[in-house]
């Protein structure tokens, strides 16, 4: 098996979850729509599916 490059979805993930705080910051109410992006790029970082 051929191990796949997880560095872009790490970077993804990392994103996420800074904007993730800015929306916190300024939309908290928003918070919520932020959970998909976060949740997908870790679980492809992590080579789950």
């Amino acid at each position: 098996m051929d191990k796949k490059s997880t560095r872009g979805y790490w970077l993804l993930f990392f994103g996420s979850l800074i904007l993730a705080v800015g929306v916190y910051m300024y939309l908290p109410s928003m918070i919520s729509l932020t959970l998909i992006p976060i949740v997908t790029s870790l679980v492809k970082a992590l080579d789950i599916i």
